[in-house]
């Protein structure tokens, strides 16, 4: 498995992106964002709790905040059934090891789960990488980032994220179908 890695900071303003996210506590009713699939199930059951987890972090997407300039995203990122979501991680937090299914995306777009496959993500960073932050991957861990990197692997993938510095990770996630 191998991440990509590219950064956009010349082609999108992410300033006022960064400002949102910096001061974003809660925008709407968080709710869990927890897999179905039984592996990843039991790995939460029995390493991860309320006390040493996140699967609870502050965010809100382009349906909360209107104001934003979203449409920028469109000259980047070749998807369709675009949705966005800000990911402000607090010091002190990580998410457990897991991959995305996109099963509440395709529920919520309309898509057959069978072609969740064809799903793509992409993490946005909104602000340069801080000491204690990283994305882990199996093989792999990411950090030193700078504002405007885009980060994404392939399907199925299995992460998760820590922050164990002193200063909140601010992240944009692109989700959506590649365009033809």
């Amino acid at each position: 498995m191998k991440y990509k890695v590219k950064n956009i900071a010349d082609k999108i303003n992410l300033e006022p992106f960064y400002i949102f996210a910096k001061n974003l506590s809660s925008i709407r009713t968080l709710k869990p964002d927890l897999s179905t699939n039984p592996e990843v199930i039991k790995i939460t059951k029995n390493y991860y709790n309320e006390h040493n987890n996140c699967n609870y972090i502050a965010f809100a997407d382009q349906k909360d905040v209107k104001h934003l300039p979203w449409d920028e995203f469109d000259s980047v990122f070749n998807l369709e059934k675009k949705s966005f979501c800000f990911i402000n991680q607090p010091p002190g937090m990580f998410t457990n090891p897991h991959y995305d299914s996109f099963i509440g995306y395709c529920q919520k777009n309309k898509i057959d789960d069978q072609k969740a496959s064809k799903v793509e993500r992409y993490v946005v960073f909104l602000d340069n990488w801080k000491w204690g932050q990283s994305f882990c991957f199996p093989d792999h861990t990411f950090t030193n980032w700078r504002k405007g990197d885009v980060l994404t692997w392939p399907y199925l993938t299995w992460h998760s994220t820590a922050n164990a510095g002193l200063e909140n990770r601010l992240i944009i996630t692109v989700t959506g179908v590649k365009s033809d």
